[in-house]
């Protein structure tokens, strides 16, 4: 048997990243709605946001800033 069958048999899975959070309280239900759609919701299998980084500028497109902390 596979773990997850045994701690859950839920028909989704909500997996949420720890360092990232969201200030839309209506996110799982806009994921979910992909699933319930009529005509290619049993094509889906798999739903992500995208990341939403903060202080990005012109020059520093993907926030490698950050980087020289761990340099």
């Amino acid at each position: 048997n596979r773990v997850s069958s045994i701690i859950s048999n839920a028909p989704l899975v909500l997996n949420v990243d720890c360092d990232m959070y969201s200030n839309n309280s209506e996110s799982l239900l806009h994921a979910i709605c992909f699933f319930l759609d009529p005509e290619k919701g049993n094509k889906i299998g798999y739903v992500q946001f995208p990341q939403s980084f903060n202080g990005i500028t012109t020059n520093d497109l993907y926030a490698n800033g950050v980087k020289r902390i761990y340099e």
